[in-house]
Order: structure tokens, then C-alpha cells, then sequence
């Protein structure tokens, strides 16, 4: 309803509780009556109103449980740094750190991180800061894809040399039957059963 009222300039609140009122249906309006008992909701002020409606469809959630939540986030292998910490930052949202975020980031990336190479390095650094956690997580695992990158190029790269060289060199897999086809008699002596290179 929020921009509704700044849509058409509306500023005073008894205006914006009797345009809510009218406009939230009969069921909303049977809630809200409900939620106001034993005043009416004609007599709430249009923030108490909103209030009442907020924290019935939406209640705060705990914020021991959203913590709890939080400290048990760990990094799937499925997912990239980058997406780890886009999940830790919405858990965060509801667990009301304030001052301390950032400190919580870093102790949950840390924690969370499932890569034995990449939690050394970081428990190695000296004043570590969820920013640079941040970075050297991301560069570690940019390092790493390029890595097996590498060897995956590299193998295929020798595979096909190792059919070039067999190309150049004229070896083939021994499909030729041609030597050993016994069955037909011999174009020199009428025989079977020996190759025919065999006789000179």
C-alpha cells in the first residue's frame, strides 16, 4: 500500500487507515477485527494496524534459530565461493550480528569451508579480514580450476600427438587379415591353410 500512498501523494494517516480499511477485504478485515479485539480496528492508529498485519503473516523469526542455522551453513561441493557466501549473507540478515557481521562472515567461511588447502591458508594468515578470507577463498578456487583445466587440456593434447606420431609412422591396430586368411588356397602352389608371404 506503500506506493499506493506515495503514488498519489497521500501523507495523512487517518486517510491511509480508512483507504487500507476499505481496500483489504472481508476476510483481511475479519482478521484485522480479530487481531484489534477488543477495540475496533477504526480506533488503531494506521501503524498499529500495519503492525498487527505484519507480525501475523510475518512474525520475526528467532534469532537463536537463524544463528543456529547460520553456524550449521557448510560449502556443498556443488557450489562455487561465490554462491557460499551470497547464502551465508541471506542467513545473516535475521540473525541481528550488527557490529560484529563481518567477524561472523569470516568465522563462518572459515568454518564452512570444506577444502583442507583452502582452510590452511587461511588460518595461516595474520589479521585476517572477511574481505581478504573473501578473496584468497575465491582466488584459491580460480587457482584450482585452472589447474584441472590444465591437465585436462594437457591429456587431451597428448592423446592427440600420440595419434599423430601413430599416423606418421604407419602403425595400425592389426585388423589386416589379409596375412592370415587360411581359407583361400594359394595363388603360387594351390594350398591352404599357410600364408602366402611365407613361401619364397
Amino acid at each position: 500500500m506503500g506506493h499506493f500512498f506515495n503514488a498519489n501523494a497521500i501523507k495523512d494517516k487517518s486517510q491511509k487507515k480508512s483507504i487500507m480499511l476499505n481496500s483489504i477485504g472481508s476476510d483481511s478485515y475479519k482478521l484485522l477485527r480479530n487481531l484489534c479485539a477488543p477495540k475496533k480496528p477504526g480506533e488503531q492508529s494506521y501503524k498499529n494496524l500495519v503492525d498487527l498485519l505484519a507480525n501475523h503473516y510475518h512474525p520475526y523469526p528467532s534469532v537463536i534459530v537463524q544463528r543456529c542455522m547460520f553456524n550449521s551453513r557448510f560449502w556443498l561441493p556443488s557450489e562455487s565461493v561465490a554462491t557460499f557466501v551470497s547464502e551465508l549473507r541471506s542467513l545473516a540478515d535475521t540473525c541481528n550480528f550488527e557490529t560484529v557481521l563481518d567477524d561472523m562472515l569470516r568465522d563462518r567461511l572459515v568454518c564452512g569451508i570444506n577444502n583442507d588447502n583452502i582452510q590452511k591458508r587461511l588460518l595461516s594468515e595474520a589479521d585476517l579480514t572477511f574481505e581478504k578470507a573473501l578473496n584468497v577463498t575465491i582466488a584459491t578456487e580460480t587457482a584450482s580450476q585452472n589447474v584441472a583445466d590444465l591437465q585436462r587440456m594437457g591429456s587431451a593434447s597428448q592423446a592427440g600427438q600420440l595419434n599423430a606420431l601413430n599416423n606418421k609412422t604407419g602403425f595400425r591396430p592389426s585388423s589386416d587379415t589379409k596375412a592370415t586368411d587360411n581359407t583361400k588356397p594359394c595363388y603360387r602352389c594351390g594350398r591352404k591353410n599357410h600364408a602366402q608371404r611365407l613361401l619364397l
